[in-house]
């Protein structure tokens, strides 16, 4: 599965800080799309437990390959959400990014 795209849509969430209109072009030379998703964590879990078990398949798909690989761990691309006092708020936030420009093998 390492080398298949899996197609994933994500559930309907707020969108935080994002930049979806013109790319962010702060850190990157071309510029990037990006956003972050605050979901609920009911309205999350069958993303969140689709999104560890491709991150498992992967790890463990590279383990066998690399035995080097087996003693890292893997950060999954979410994190609880946290507010000003540093108390969990029930969210999940999910940060979604892609280059603004591409470059693809054929001209």
């Amino acid at each position: 599965m390492a080398n298949q795209l899996a197609k994933i849509v994500s559930p309907r969430g707020i969108a935080v800080y994002p930049w979806l209109n013109r790319p962010d072009t702060k850190f990157s030379e071309g510029g990037d799309y990006k956003v972050t998703l605050k979901v609920g964590a009911a309205d999350a879990q069958p993303l969140v437990e689709k999104l560890d078990e491709i991150i498992n398949d992967f790890h463990l798909e590279e383990s066998k390959r690399n035995p080097k690989v087996k003693q890292y761990t893997v950060s999954p691309p979410y994190e609880e959400e946290v507010d000003d006092q540093g108390n969990l708020t029930g969210n999940l936030l999910f940060k979604f990014k892609q280059k603004a420009k591409i470059q693809t093998k054929t001209p």
